[in-house]
């Protein structure tokens, strides 16, 4: 055979070759299109239940467009990747995923919206970024069409074309087959939003980067789609590979209903609904006459002009009935909606989306709140304006949504709970509006800031520019700069505030998020506080120390009774001067059923602790032990933490066995389980600290627990706390390892906590230096200190200055008659004798043994007297007695500046707005931006800076783009 050598004429011939080839695979694609699009037609009504009303329009036989590049695979390959076999596609090194029943792969034809791969730049094994860009021909009788418009879903859903990027990658052999592909949420801003059928559909998808942990694979992905080569949209998408047992229905967010309240309405709305009938909901007969275009059957009018194809597609109809419809619902009181759409084990979508693994596309939970948008723009008459009316999302917006659950083949009621935060008529008619799509009394998604315009139908619709004009903001603090998506944007791709954080912490303590408020002394962690933060996911801690027992009993109750299921703590202080009363607080945390609390202050474990710990405990049936009680510790020194992570002392245990109070079954037990669930490294923080560096100390805590890991092989979580106010420090501590994060001072000046009026308004005005260690009140005698607020007040002086006497002087009587008078003056503001009188009557009743002891030892009744002092200026600081003002006790740490200078502008800067949830929300918010900044500066040549807005709920943010490095 004769060698053929490559040189410059042989390689021009090769290349001759090549585009011969590629004319005849195009000249074949055209022969062969209308065939392709016959039998998939035919593939889908195969699919279809038994007398189905669903019907799909016949299918033409016309040649395909012209594809605007060489194409890499077309429609045939596609189909025996996402339905055949991969290797005959791919080659032989993948036909182990041919033996995997499930894998990752497009929807099946006709949902698979691909008509062919131009390019794609995967390798296989290598985790790293690429991308693929595709063609997507939309068919003039495509069976998803309304009046040749095209739902802005299904570009959306064309994004499924990543699924290709993975097969190449071989990531269903990377996670042993047992993964399953899901998309997380997705913020996506619609330059034009005018798809119509006929014309074509470019989609390009990056992935930047790839988080593999553990089982998981989390993907960060730009999506960029063009309509008939004009930009169209930018979507910055998160995508996962999950183990199979958790893609599952009953992975969605339990829906807590929140009570109808009127507030403010949106400052920038126009004008106020004024619907055309009276009725309040709408059967299933009537929500048909209105598909079917009848107005007037489905509203109980006179006369109105029919409107044929009002909703959508026949096979695209996702509402059966609303529910309820308030023209002055919802938090901004410019109407709410709840419609409803029954699902079963035979809707069409299952058996395509996706092969063995179906579930419910997640575009068809939008498709279902873009169509209550629908219902409730005729129900307000905006469409009597124009002689035929299309539907466009607004340009220049962005819409968020998070999928938190899913749908599987089951018969049961998809809900779409639509409340309006934007009202505007005329000619510029337009609707916005956060929803919730409920399955199961499950929200399975959000989507915030979905937005509809009205445009005229035909040739007067506008052009991608004209409809720019739609997009004015009419939210408080939401107004933007328009900007063209031709060049590239500068927004980052951010997590979910619910992905940050070990999910391992959130399933333990049943809370949504990977953040707690921690325990505030003397009931400033209110109840109220406990409360709001649990019932929007958060965890928090009630702030027992200091409170008399019944007082503790009475907030259980009310906690419990308003959050039956948690998330909620209570606080367990060491106590070694009066262990009765730590006994006694445990004895309540049991008898009432308390099974998680937050331990701090510990310097060694008590009997009491331990006792908390193992009440309950019991073994699995392989002899391990499973507690009862879970105990998060806080701790601020490794040798502390070590003494959580390790078994309770045997000496401690075998006192708690002599006193009857566990079992020898719970002593033996109890030497395979350490103390602790969680461990928190309390660094710079208000009240007691030890004012450690948070980035020395939480590597060195972090590294003994997972010494203790390995040791007992019980999960023990780590995170932190102190010197936390602000979004960049959350995210800096989530990128240090934590497994969740804890705030202290910044709670103190919300509207929900115990703190007097007084002092939150004191609090709102500290800055970063406005803070000084004092002598702690319950371990004054052991020199321990607390960390509170300097500015305004003179108690760290004072506190001090008494701490300095008792050092000094064995007993008051020693003390100087003008440093007395000095003491009695200044201090104390009455007699020293006076004083003692108070606290004979206070120890008589509450600790009868220390007064005896204090009686017969001139110290003790000396560090008593000054006790008082320390002990009352907390109480005059949270009743805000304004003649004490200057003796405030206000625990505080530097976090309270940060967060401060933080919100300065924001509405969040007046302390009367600060609503322990929204803060909670917006420092997490914002720890998911500022996170993503930090994994990927290296993509981001600008800053973006986390803006701060007023929500309705808590559940919306904006990432505002400033060029200002924070």
């Amino acid at each position: 055979m004769e060698s053929i050598s490559l040189t410059s004429t042989g390689a021009e011939s090769l290349e001759a070759l090549k585009q011969e080839f590629l004319r005849n695979e195009l000249a074949r694609n055209n022969e062969t299109h209308g065939a392709y699009l016959r039998a998939i037609q035919h593939l889908f009504r195969g699919w279809m239940p038994e007398g189905s009303a669903v019907a799909i329009p016949d299918s033409q036989p016309v040649a395909a467009l012209p594809s605007s590049r060489n194409s890499i695979w077309e429609q045939a390959d596609l189909l025996e990747l996402c339905g055949g076999s991969v290797s005959r596609i791919l080659g032989s090194d993948y036909s182990a995923i041919d033996a995997l029943p499930v894998r990752c792969r497009p929807p099946m034809p006709p949902f698979m919206f691909i008509s062919r791969v131009t390019r794609m730049t995967a390798q296989a094994d290598r985790l790293e970024p690429c991308e693929i860009e595709w063609e997507y021909d939309f068919p003039n009788d495509a069976f998803y069409a309304n009046h040749q418009a095209v739902p802005w879903i299904i570009p959306l859903e064309s994004g499924h074309a990543t699924t290709l990027l993975l097969c190449v990658i071989r990531c269903d052999l990377m996670f042993g087959g047992n993964s399953r592909f899901r998309v997380l949420g997705s913020d996506t801003v619609f330059s034009e939003c005018n798809f119509r059928t006929g014309a074509r559909f470019t989609g390009n998808m990056k992935i930047r980067s790839f988080v593999r942990i553990q089982d998981r694979l989390l993907i960060y992905a730009d999506y960029r789609g063009l309509n008939n080569g004009e930009p169209a949209f930018h979507s910055q998408v998160q995508l996962c590979l999950i183990p199979a047992n958790e893609a599952n229905p009953s992975t969605g967010s339990k829906r807590r209903i929140k009570p109808r309240t009127q507030e403010k309405k949106s400052q920038g709305t126009n004008s106020k609904p004024r619907p055309i009938s009276s009725k309040r909901s709408f059967s299933r007969d009537e929500i048909a006459s209105l598909k079917q275009g009848d107005l007037a059957a489905c509203f109980a009018l006179v006369s109105e002009k029919s409107r044929p194809g009002a909703l959508s597609a026949p096979p695209m109809s996702m509402i059966d009935e609303v529910l309820r419809v308030e023209p002055e619902g919802g938090a901004d009181g410019l109407g709410e909606i709840l419609a409803e759409k029954e699902i079963d084990a035979s809707h069409w979508a299952f058996p395509l989306h996706f092969k063995n693994d179906p579930v419910l596309p997640g575009v068809l939970y939008g498709e279902g709140c873009y169509q209550v948008l629908k219902f409730y723009a005729y129900f307000c008459g905006l469409h009597r304006l124009f002689a035929d009316v299309d539907f466009v999302c607004l340009a220049n917006e962005s819409t968020k949504t998070r999928f938190l659950g899913e749908v599987h083949p089951k018969r049961g009621a998809l809900q779409f709970s639509v409340s309006i935060t934007s009202y505007t008529e005329g000619s510029e008619a337009a609707l916005r509006a956060n929803a919730e799509v409920i399955w199961e009394n499950c929200t399975v998604c959000t989507i915030e800031n979905l937005t509809l315009g009205l445009i005229p139908r035909g040739p007067a619709a506008p052009t991608r520019h004209d409809s720019v004009a739609l997009s004015r903001s009419h939210r408080d603090g939401l107004t933007a700069p328009s900007r063209e998506l031709t060049t590239p944007s500068r927004e980052l791709t951010t997590p979910s505030p619910e992905q940050l954080g070990s999910p391992g912490f959130k399933k333990t303590f049943g809370t949504r998020y990977a953040y707690m408020a921690g325990s505030m002394a003397n009931g400033i962690a209110s109840e109220e506080l406990v409360i709001a933060m649990g019932q929007r996911g958060f965890l928090s801690s009630f702030g027992a120390a200091g409170l008399p027992v019944e007082r503790i009993r009475e907030s259980i109750g009310r906690i419990q009774a308003a959050l039956p299921q948690g998330p909620y703590l209570s606080n367990l202080i060491y106590n070694p001067a009066d262990p009765a009363s730590e006994m006694a607080c445990v004895q309540l945390y049991l008898e009432t059923g308390f099974q998680a609390i937050e331990a701090s202050a510990y310097v060694e474990l008590s009997s009491a602790l331990v006792y908390y710990r193992l009440a309950g405990l019991r073994e699995d049936d392989s002899g391990r032990p499973i507690p009862t009680n879970r105990i998060i510790a806080k701790v601020s020194r490794v040798e502390v933490a070590r003494r959580f992570l390790e078994p309770a002392a045997k000496r401690i245990v075998q006192g708690l066995v002599e006193q009857g109070l566990i079992s020898k079954k719970q002593a033996l037990l109890a030497e395979q389980l350490p103390v602790a669930d969680a461990i928190t490294v309390e660094a710079d923080s208000a009240g007691h600290t030890d004012n450690q560096a948070l980035v020395c100390a939480f590597p060195l805590i972090r590294r003994a627990v997972e010494e203790a890991r390995r040791k007992y092989g019980h999960l023990i979580y780590v995170g932190a706390g102190g010197g936390i106010g602000t979004a960049d420090a959350a995210a800096a501590t989530f990128l240090l390892g934590a497994d969740y994060v804890v705030t202290g001072s910044v709670n103190q000046s919300c509207v929900e906590s115990g703190a007097s009026t007084l002092v939150k308004e004191m609090l709102s005005k500290a800055g970063l230096g406005d803070v000084a260690m004092a002598p702690a009140g319950d371990m004054f005698e052991m020199g321990a200190k607390v960390q509170v607020l300097r500015k305004g007040v003179l108690f760290s002086v004072r506190a001090q200055k008494l701490y300095d006497l008792y050092t000094r002087y064995s007993s008051l009587e020693a003390i100087p008659a003008p440093e007395k008078e000095q003491l009695e003056q200044q201090i104390l503001a009455k007699p020293i004798a006076q004083v003692w009188e108070e606290t004979r009557t206070f120890f008589s009743k509450r600790n009868p043994s220390r007064l005896e002891k204090a009686e017969q030892d001139p110290k003790l009744k000396m560090a008593l007297v000054f006790r008082w002092y320390l002990g009352l200026s907390s109480d005059w600081a949270k009743s805000g007695r304004e003649d004490r003002k200057q003796d405030f006790q206000i625990w505080c740490g530097p976090a309270m500046g940060a967060f401060n200078d933080w919100v300065k502008g924001s509405y969040l800067e007046h302390p009367g707005n600060r609503r322990i949830a929204d803060v909670a929300h917006h420092i997490m918010s914002g720890a998911a931006h500022c996170y993503r900044l930090g994994l990927e500066r290296h993509l981001a040549p600008e800053e973006a800076k986390y803006r701060i807005v007023r929500t309705e709920d808590t559940t919306s943010t904006e990432a505002a783009i400033t060029g200002v490095a924070q």
